[in-house]
This record gives C-alpha cells, structure tokens and sequence, in this order.
C-alpha cells in the first residue's frame, strides 16, 4: 500500500511538474526582438550664414543646392553635441561667415552636428610650403655639357 500511495505521489508531481514546463515554454513571457535603431542620415552643404540667433541656437544659412543650381536658405539648430571648428560656440558666427556644416533631419529641425567656419586669415596666409627663398641662397647650377663636333 505504501508503495501505491508512493508511485501515485510520483505520478502526480511528474504531471505537474511536466505541465509547468509546458507552460513556460509555449505560452510563457515572450520577448520581442528589440527595434533597430535608425539614425538619420547625414547632411552637408557650405554657405554663407544670413541670420544668427543665438538665444534660440539658430541660424540661417544660404547655400547653392546642386541638384537644381538655386540658391537656398536652411535654418539650422545647435544642441550640446554640437561640435565646433575654428570657433568655440554659436555665438561666434557673424552674418556672411562662410561655414562648412555637417547636419541631421530631425522632423521638421535641422540639427548641426560639425559647423566649420573658415577664417579668411588662414585663407590668405602664406602656407610653410609656399615660402619665399632668401636671395642670399641660389640654387645649384648644373655644369654645362659640351657636345661633341
């Protein structure tokens, strides 16, 4: 009789024991695939800014668009990850400073990730290179070869 009781007990908690892992594997928690996260692309074009507003972290800036050979204005926005060239923040840029701007689409926003302005002082120093040779230095002279008559 004891062993009855025994193989019962074992019977009935194999069963529940096999309708738990059923459970857990057929209609447990599922966990979904989570959803690739798409970044925008990036943008870039190089203009001329038209309006700066930096209480707002925007400015305008007008730009040839190649594809149509028009001139256009873009409204751009600055946020913390900006990242500036040759000058240390929006506040900085002038109206008719010739910028280089790496952007994001956003929605309906702009958003400048790299803005480059170039420094007419560096455009119109000499570089090393391009440097002039002292007129006390003259460079070798090759020796004449005399031809054969």
């Amino acid at each position: 009789m004891k062993i009855m009781i025994f193989v019962i007990m074992l019977v009935v908690s194999l069963m529940v024991t096999g309708a738990v892992v059923s459970f857990a594997e057929d209609g447990g928690v599922t966990i979904a695939p989570a959803a690739p996260v798409v970044q925008p692309d990036m943008q870039w074009i190089w203009g001329e800014v038209v309006t700066v507003d930096p209480q707002n972290n925007k400015f305008t800036i007008k730009y040839l668009d190649y594809e149509t050979d028009q001139e256009k204005e873009l409204v751009v926005a600055v946020d913390g990850k900006t990242t500036f060239e040759n000058i240390k923040s929006i506040a900085e840029i002038k109206p008719q400073d010739t910028l280089s701007l790496d952007y994001i689409v956003d929605g309906a926003n702009n958003i400048a990730k790299n803005v480059s302005v170039e420094k007419p002082e560096a455009l119109s120093q000499p570089s090393a290179a391009a440097a002039t040779i002292p007129e006390d230095v003259q460079p070798p002279v090759e020796p004449a070869v005399n031809a054969a008559p």
